[in-house]
């Protein structure tokens, strides 16, 4: 088999698909309940956990090296998504503090895993690296403003969704 299609991951491309999926969903429905919006970020949650974990595996398999900071990031996106999953009033009160962490946490994951990428491809590495950082700022900004937040958390959500959406599809190739 060629070395292309070796590295091109299908579940990252779909998971990216789905990410923007969603993202447009919530632009087009603003008055979305905080409820539809923690179960959607529940499922994608535990699709991103899912996935980390196999990037972290893919890596170490090419590599023969892989940071076990990907595995963790795995393990507490797929617990962050079962706790959204079960425990709805609770996540749709907690929503804009969860999600703060869960940008900050992951963005700071990407930051991380981005630098390897640099001496493949500057553009995508440059790339990869602004929209980790937006993550985070989008994380702070919640964390600063949770009133705001609460109001706002459909765009932010669906902002983020998309980044993430964007990030996963690069990923991919």
């Amino acid at each position: 088999m060629n070395s292309k299609t070796e590295n091109f991951s299908w579940f990252n491309l779909i998971l990216g698909i789905i990410l923007i999926i969603g993202a447009i969903s919530v632009f087009r429905n603003p008055a979305a309940t905080l409820g539809s919006i923690a179960m959607l970020f529940a499922i994608m949650a535990i699709l991103s956990g899912v996935g980390e974990i196999i990037l972290r595996n893919k890596i170490k398999k090419y590599r023969g090296d892989a940071s076990s900071l990907r595995i963790v990031s795995g393990v507490i996106q797929i617990l962050l998504g079962l706790f959204l999953f079960f425990n709805l009033e609770g996540t749709i009160v907690s929503l804009p503090f969860i999600f703060a962490f869960w940008f900050i946490f992951s963005s700071i994951v990407g930051l991380v895993g981005v630098w390897p990428i640099r001496h493949i491809s500057t553009g995508v590495f440059v790339l990869l690296l602004i929209l980790n950082i937006i993550g985070i700022i989008i994380g702070f900004f919640m964390l600063n403003n949770p009133i705001s937040a609460m109001f706002t958390i459909v765009w932010l959500a669906g902002f983020y969704l998309l980044l993430a959406g964007v990030r996963q599809i690069i990923t991919a190739f």
